[in-house]
């Protein structure tokens, strides 16, 4: 892969780099040694924002073909980062959490999960919240499709709505140990004994969800209202606090 011609900004930091490296004769060696890891440093952040930023293009040509025409009210804007000034030297202090556990979410109501859900999403690093009938029956049904949308949450309001087949590339994909891969926030508004007697639920998806089992008992303004989602947020980290 060619650096130089992949973006402005990599272009940019290639050509300090370059011009750093004719003058490093005038530089003591320490000094050169800290402008050589601060332009490494500054390489590997916009690499990355790079990245990001084409997994980002394909989720949005995604959406753009399952809805040529308006965004679902229930797809968060994509939080695309932004190419602010960084300064490789000082390391952000990011208090988002690093959800890596899919995750069983029960309520006696649709909208109560919906909730949940979006709360603990706008609290990660992941950085869109995609409902899964919003995505086309032929990315619903294949593994590479899924995982070229990257680390996005994807929301299954119900667990019953999906066919057999669903359930079993959604099982394909929580079986993949990737950060960079979806991740699954189910809903249900059974008790988990009664799913577990549903003829049309794949009970080996469902072991994988329940690992990670959030039963709102309580109105979610409740939890929200007394700190806890900071508890579920730590049970589907891979930083707990």
């Amino acid at each position: 892969m060619n650096e130089n011609n992949e973006t402005p900004l990599l272009r940019s930091v290639a050509e300090l780099k370059a011009y750093f490296d004719k003058k490093r004769s005038d530089l003591a060696p320490d000094q050169a040694v800290t402008i050589d890891e601060a332009i490494d440093s500054l390489m590997e952040s916009v690499r990355e924002l790079h990245g990001q930023n084409k997994v980002l293009d394909r989720l949005e040509a995604n959406i753009a073909h399952s809805h040529p025409h308006t965004l679902p009210e229930n797809v968060i804007p994509l939080r695309r980062p932004t190419l602010r000034s960084v300064n490789p030297m000082v390391q952000e202090n990011d208090k988002r959490w690093i959800l890596k556990l899919d995750c069983l979410i029960e309520s006696r109501h649709i909208s109560e999960i919906h909730k949940m859900a979006m709360e603990l999403h706008s609290q990660s690093r992941r950085y869109a919240f995609l409902e899964y009938r919003d995505l086309d029956k032929a990315t619903r049904q294949s593994l590479p499709a899924l995982l070229s949308l990257g680390a996005i949450t994807l929301f299954v309001p119900s667990i019953l709505d999906l066919t057999f087949g669903e359930q079993g590339t959604l099982l394909s994909l929580v079986q993949q140990n990737s950060l960079q891969r979806p991740l699954l926030m189910v809903g249900s508004t059974q008790a988990f004994g009664e799913l577990r007697g549903e003829s049309g639920v794949n009970l080996d998806l469902l072991a994988i969800l329940s690992r990670a089992y959030i039963k709102l008992s309580r109105p979610f303004s409740e939890y929200k209202d007394q700190g806890l989602i900071h508890y579920f947020l730590d049970s589907l980290s891979e930083n707990p606090t």
